[in-house]
């Protein structure tokens, strides 16, 4: 055999001896086998940035993930189930152990106001779609909004949705990295992060 078929007969192999395995059993492997590959890489790239190496071919933002990992201000296992949605910038600013809680699954507080009521639902950030996470999470600030602070948010965003007249345009605002939206008159009446209105589009994609 060439060296491509031992390969293929080697892994056929360890595909064979993991069917052995339940399906939960696999994923629980999996997820252990990737957080595991996360913090060895971050390992990997803070020991050559301590030897004074070049490690700008690695992608800024992974760069980034990575050494905060290796220096345990972020949760391996938190990047591999967050990755880079909405929530994981507020996410990733939390205490490690909440980091950690959340990525096994833990819950946060979303509230729904409607006809003058309140209802408190818990709400696994892995399933939330980007407009309940833009009200939940402060990226900002990096936390989770109490019931005041939720309640805020949206009732600014039903202010902006009734100030917004037809007829208006779009525009960018480089210097802030904001988009900004202009009335007829071009009076400027919201805006919102560049950031957002890309996760947005690309949700709707």
């Amino acid at each position: 055999m060439n060296d491509v078929e031992v390969t293929m007969t080697r892994l056929n192999g360890k595909v064979k001896k993991m069917m052995t395995h339940s399906a939960a059993e696999i994923w629980e492997m999996l997820r252990e086998q990737m957080v595991d590959a996360l913090e060895g890489a971050a390992v990997s790239v803070e020991a050559l940035r301590r030897k004074g190496e070049d490690i700008s071919r690695i992608p800024a933002r992974l760069r980034n993930r990575l050494l905060r990992i290796a220096n345990g201000e972020l949760s391996a296992k938190a990047f591999h189930v967050f990755g880079e949605t909405y929530q994981a910038r507020a996410i990733y600013q939390l205490p490690l152990a909440e980091q950690e809680r959340l990525a096994d699954g833990g819950m946060v507080d979303a509230y729904i106001f409607a006809d003058g009521k309140v209802d408190k639902q818990l709400v696994d950030p892995c399933l939330m779609p980007v407009r309940t996470a833009r009200k939940v999470f402060d990226v900002q600030r990096g936390r989770v909004r109490d019931e005041a602070e939720q309640r805020a948010w949206v009732e600014a965003e039903r202010e902006t949705s009734r100030a917004l007249p037809t007829g208006g345009t779009l525009g960018p605002d480089r210097k802030r990295h904001m988009v900004c939206y202009y009335d007829e008159d071009g009076n400027k009446v919201a805006e919102w992060p560049v950031t957002e209105v890309a996760m947005v589009l690309g949700k709707a994609q």
